[in-house]
C-alpha cells in the first residue's frame, strides 16, 4: 500500500493544498517538511488510492523548531552620569524581538522598555544597567554595564534639616503628604517610581515661592509595594522610599 500525505490550510469549506509527500514505494515512510506560521491552522490528510476501507494504521507528527540564535553586542551609553539628567542606553542584537531592561534602584526608565534603546533618569544611586534580549522561542544572554553617579547629590537628612521636610504617613494607604518649608524661591521637582524603575506619578516640577508647602500625593490607584520618591531641590537630588500598603 503506497501512502500519500497532503498538507492544507484554509477552512473545511475551502482548503488549499500547500504540500504533498509520496515516496512511491509501498511501505516507505512519508516525510513532509514545511515551516509553519504562528497562529495558522493546518489540515493533514493521510490517504491512498483504491484501497477501500479494509486498512488501518497509525501516523505521527513531529515538530522540530529551529530558533534563530540571539547574538548581542555590549550596551552602549555613558558610564559616568549626573543624577536628574536623561541618558540613552542601547544594545545591538540580531534576531531579538523584545528587550527586558533593569536599572539601579530608583532610576526611572522614561521610555523604551521592551525595545533595544531606553531613556533613563538616574538618581543618586550608582549600579548596573542590564538587558535580556528575547525572541518567540529563546532568551539570549543577559548583558550588563556598570554606571557611576557623580555630581550634585546630597543626603536626605540634610534636606530634612534645611526644609523641615516631612513625608507622612509612610506606609501610605490613600495618599501621603509632602510637607516642607522653603526660605527662598526654589526649583523643585518630585516623582514616584516603582521597583522596575517606571515612573508612576509625576508630582510636580516647578518653581515654588518661599513659605510652607503641603502637597497631597494620591496612592489609592497604586498597587501595594515599595516605591522610590525622587526629589530635586535647587539642583540637588534626593531619594527616599515610600511604602504603599492598603
Amino acid at each position: 500500500m503506497d501512502i500519500t500525505v497532503g498538507l492544507y490550510e484554509g477552512n473545511c469549506n475551502q482548503l488549499t493544498q500547500i504540500g504533498c509527500a509520496t515516496a512511491g514505494n509501498a511501505g516507505d515512510a512519508e516525510k513532509l517538511g514545511f515551516i509553519p506560521q504562528a497562529g495558522t491552522t493546518y489540515f493533514i490528510r493521510v490517504f491512498s488510492y483504491g484501497i477501500g476501507s479494509q486498512y488501518a494504521g497509525n501516523f505521527s507528527i513531529c515538530a522540530n523548531q529551529k530558533c534563530p540564535e540571539i547574538m548581542s553586542d555590549t550596551i552602549q551609553g555613558t558610564e559616568s552620569v549626573q543624577a536628574g539628567t536623561v541618558y540613552i542606553y542601547s544594545v545591538l542584537s540580531n534576531n531579538a524581538t523584545n528587550y527586558q531592561w533593569t536599572v539601579p534602584n530608583g532610576w526611572v526608565i522614561g521610555a523604551g522598555q521592551g525595545t533595544n534603546s531606553i531613556a533613563v533618569t538616574p538618581t543618586s544611586t550608582s549600579g548596573t544597567i542590564c538587558v535580556t534580549p528575547r525572541n518567540e522561542c529563546d532568551t539570549g544572554q543577559t548583558i550588563c554595564t556598570n554606571v557611576t553617579v557623580t555630581g550634585n547629590t546630597t543626603s536626605l537628612v540634610d534636606l530634612m534639616k534645611k526644609t523641615a521636610l516631612r513625608i507622612y504617613p509612610n506606609p501610605a494607604k490613600e495618599d501621603f503628604h509632602l510637607h516642607y518649608t522653603l526660605d527662598k524661591t526654589t526649583e523643585v521637582s518630585a516623582f514616584l517610581v516603582d521597583a522596575m524603575g517606571r515612573q508612576v506619578r509625576a508630582i510636580f516640577t516647578n518653581q515654588q515661592q518661599s513659605g510652607t508647602i503641603d502637597k497631597v500625593v494620591p496612592t489609592a490607584d497604586l498597587s501595594n509595594g515599595i516605591y522610590q520618591l525622587l526629589l530635586q531641590f535647587d539642583g540637588k537630588n534626593y531619594t527616599t522610599k515610600i511604602v504603599v500598603n492598603k
